[in-house]
Parts: structure tokens; C-alpha cells; sequence
């Protein structure tokens, strides 16, 4: 990544050439390619992308292979599930305080892929005089975990009833992901958001997944939800 970083025309992008960059922001971006962790630094105003070996490998698919993502604004990266982030860049960006999240869900709102989950840090890169000049991020994905999680699969962070685990067999990615945040106590306008989908959707997704395992309401939800380890880190 640091030869892809070299040889980029920055001056072709919103940041311009790295000799004009703040030192602040060239320091974070020095860290971000230096470090061990999957980093992204989203810079200026713009939110241009510059990231590490880690980052693209824990992308996965085409990311790691593209290098057109470099230099570019992340909301043109990432349209389908910019209106899952955009709150949280608008807090940081007007001088929020950093932000974590653990087994944060990600959904394409088209729904061509499947959901996934991250465990991410988010703060702040502060000019000395305070201005922020863009946003650090360092973030695994958890998605296996989550889901080993839910299908009582990983013996070693959940211990599930197996007779209720077997009822999830039947859920679709999508009712899984839906039952489990509405366990969680999330409102259905806040899985809608995070899943990329409809509140209608949403309803759906919940009441076929429901209807599947046999649970009524939310109290009954919660107990299967218990049962099958979805809730064990929470």
C-alpha cells in the first residue's frame, strides 16, 4: 500500500499534494499505514480514503484488487451503505467525541449482499488549533463470530442449547440479523437503518422469522435469544 500511496497523483484529489497536507493529518496517515490493525484514514472534507495492507484484507472481495478506492471520497465507494455511516461522520466531522462500536451490523440496501458485522473505533484528527481534518478508523470484521454466535457453532464464547439452536436452521440471513437486533431492544426504524432496509421489511423479516421459531412476542424472543447465544456478549 505504501508504493500504491507513493505513486498516486494526489495532486489529482480534493487533498491536493502531500507536501500542503497539515502535519496532523500526515502523522495519522503515517500511523494508519504503519499499523498492524485494519486502519482507514478518511481525509478532508471530502472524506478521501487512504488505508492500509490490513484494511483492503479484511474488505475482502474486489477492494484489495481495485486500487481506484485510494485517493477517492468514501461516499462514492460506498453508496449502499452510506446512510449508515453518514450520522456518524457528520458527529465526528463537527467535533464529536470518538465513537466505538462492537458487532455494529452493515447492510447492502439494495440487499445483493449479505449483511455484515465490525467492531470499530472512530475518532477525530485534530489540527493544533482543534479543526478536525478527517477521521481515524480501525475496525475488525466480526462477521463469523457473530454468526458462529447465533447458530451456537463456536462452543468457546457461547453455549447454547442445541435443541433450540436447531430451530435457527430454518431463518434466512436476513431474519437472523432482524431477530436478533429486535432481542438487542433495538427499534424496528433502527434495524431498518442498520440492515438498509424498510421498516416494512424489517416487519417481515420478524414476523416470518418468528412464525419459523415458534415465539409470539418480544419477551419470548428474548428467552429463545438467550437460549441460542445471540445475546451472550451483549
Amino acid at each position: 500500500m505504501r508504493a500504491r500511496c507513493r505513486a498516486l497523483d494526489w495532486s489529482a484529489t480534493p487533498l491536493g499534494p502531500v507536501e500542503t497536507w497539515r502535519p496532523a493529518l500526515r502523522t495519522a496517515v503515517q500511523l494508519c499505514l504503519d499499523s498492524g490493525f485494519p486502519t482507514v484514514v478518511h481525509a478532508g472534507p471530502e472524506k478521501v480514503l487512504i488505508y492500509n495492507d490490513h484494511y483492503m484484507r479484511a474488505l475482502g472481495g474486489g477492494f484489495a484488487q481495485d486500487p481506484g478506492a485510494l485517493g477517492r471520497n468514501a461516499q462514492e465507494i460506498w453508496p449502499n451503505v452510506w446512510d449508515q455511516l453518514s450520522a456518524i461522520y457528520a458527529s465526528l466531522y463537527a467535533g464529536g467525541p470518538a465513537q466505538v462500536f462492537e458487532d455494529r451490523p452493515y447492510g447492502d440496501k439494495d440487499g445483493r449482499k449479505e449483511i455484515t458485522y465490525w467492531t470499530s473505533s472512530l475518532s477525530a484528527i485534530r489540527d493544533d488549533d482543534g479543526a478536525v481534518l478527517g477521521i481515524y478508523c480501525q475496525g475488525i470484521q466480526t462477521t463469523s463470530r457473530v454468526h458462529a454466535q447465533a447458530s451456537g457453532a463456536n462452543d468457546d464464547t457461547a453455549r447454547p442449547d442445541r435443541k433450540l439452536s436447531s430451530a435457527t436452521s430454518d431463518l434466512t440471513p436476513r431474519e437472523t440479523d432482524a431477530l436478533r437486533l429486535g432481542a438487542l431492544g433495538h427499534s424496528n426504524k433502527e434495524i431498518a437503518a442498520a440492515l438498509g432496509v424498510s421498516v416494512k421489511t424489517v416487519e417481515t423479516h420478524k414476523a416470518n422469522g418468528m412464525a419459523k421459531l415458534g415465539v409470539a412476542n418480544r419477551a419470548a424472543l428474548v428467552r429463545f435469544a438467550m437460549g441460542v447465544g445471540w445475546l451472550e456478549n451483549e
